[in-house]
């Protein structure tokens, strides 16, 4: 259990609503099924899943080398992946071990998105800020507060959207 007040997503009152099972998810009240947890799983192995993953954070990276700079603390070739697309990278401290994995999106050539797990928002925060973004002209904003996050998951993920947003 968390210490302290649990946090309520932007969500919260639909996933009561929608009578889903809520916990304390790491200081965050959050459902963690809604009919029960293997049904649920299959559906989103065979087809689809929506989840609440508003308790990740989310950092903007802005800048004329956004992508030269990230590429330089990530694992991740950056500067190779097309705007529009989304990457998933590890970032590792000066003796090459893992801090923390990351999944971003390439917004365009001078503003890219970033996920840090939840756990991990104010060390990753911390590392970014000791790489030394300001010599590259690099500015990071913390925007987990303020951002809701939804994740579609399943095979079927693409044709969901389709039908959500008319292809």
């Amino acid at each position: 259990m968390s210490e302290g007040p649990l946090i309520r997503t932007a969500l919260y009152d639909e996933h009561v609503a929608l009578d889903g099972n809520i916990v304390d998810f790491h200081g965050f009240e959050l459902p963690i099924w809604y009919s029960n947890i293997k049904s649920e799983h299959i559906a989103t192995r065979e087809s689809s899943g929506l989840f609440d993953v508003s308790h990740m954070g989310t950092f903007r990276f802005t800048g004329q080398h956004v992508r030269q700079w990230l590429e330089g603390v990530a694992t991740q070739k950056v500067t190779e992946i097309p705007v529009g697309r989304c990457a998933y990278t590890h970032f590792l401290d000066h003796d090459g071990y893992i801090i923390d994995d990351m999944i971003f999106a390439v917004v365009s050539d001078t503003e890219i998105l970033g996920v840090p797990n939840a756990s991990m928002i104010g060390i990753m925060w911390d590392w970014f800020q000791k790489c030394s973004p300001e010599k590259f002209g690099v500015t990071i904003e913390n925007l987990s507060p303020d951002v809701s996050i939804v994740a579609l998951q399943g095979p079927q993920s693409k044709e969901q959207l389709d039908i959500a947003f008319g292809e």
